[in-house]
């Protein structure tokens, strides 16, 4: 009987110690299956909270792209603030073509005898800077152009002292008949109240002439080249002409 009741208590020592393992088993399924649906629901949360944030960042990049399309119509509709500004470049990209001495390049010369001045292009070198400082001559392989002043000049009748005569006209007769004696075909001719021009080619060279009439003085330039030149130096002929003036 003894035995008995001992085995029976050590069937319900292990009943109890099983029922036991088993609750602790279900306990720890239900702590698994509770952390699992927590990171589940994490994980959830942390997708809607990157899908929002890239929703938002979307909306950005769309109303900056709205913005900018905005700006753009706007400076489209502006065209004067564009052009403006390529008025200070355009004029900022000149100034600095002549301080680099391309071949568009012009330098100043100002004569300090008669006052006299002109310009001309920075590939031409100086050859000549007479004594007395009445003038400069100055080429390039094929060109050359002298700028001068002068108390007197050449006259049909010859040599005159400006105040000796009562306009230019003598002057501008003077260089017609010089052309004709040189045997020239004259292309151009021009005489106005104080200056004239005599433009004429010799047979082998294109000479232009240009005179202006001062108080005391005549200032003369002189332009000559290859007559088969002619259309590569107009552009200079015209700028030296030009820029040639008295005070």
């Amino acid at each position: 009987m003894k035995k008995y009741m001992i085995s029976i208590i050590l069937i319900l020592i292990c009943s109890v110690t099983l029922i036991a393992c088993n609750d602790d088993e279900d306990t720890a399924d239900n702590q698994t299956n509770n952390d699992q649906e927590n990171m589940e629901e994490n994980n959830e949360d942390a997708q809607n909270a990157n899908g929002d944030e890239t929703n938002d960042n979307q909306d950005n990049i769309n109303e900056n792209d709205s913005n900018s399309e905005e700006a753009d119509e706007d400076t489209s509709n502006n065209p004067s603030d564009s052009n403006n500004d390529s008025e200070t470049d355009g004029d900022t990209e000149v100034k600095e073509d002549t301080e680099a001495g391309d071949e568009d390049a012009y330098e100043s010369y100002e004569n300090g005898r008669f006052g006299f001045s002109v310009e001309y292009p920075s590939t031409f070198e100086a050859d000549y800077m007479p004594e007395n400082n009445d003038g400069i001559e100055v080429n390039d392989d094929t060109a050359t152009i002298i700028a001068s002043g002068s108390h007197a000049s050449m006259t049909e009748e010859g040599s005159a002292f400006v105040n000796e005569v009562e306009s230019i006209e003598p002057y501008y007769e003077g260089d017609l008949a010089e052309a004709e004696e040189e045997g020239g075909s004259i292309s151009y001719q021009r005489q106005e109240d104080n200056w004239y021009v005599v433009s004429y080619h010799d047979g082998t060279n294109h000479i232009y002439k240009k005179s202006i009439l001062g108080d005391d003085y005549i200032a003369n330039l002189v332009i000559e080249y290859p007559a088969d030149l002619q259309e590569e130096y107009e552009p200079m002929v015209e700028r030296v002409s030009d820029t040639f003036s008295i005070p």
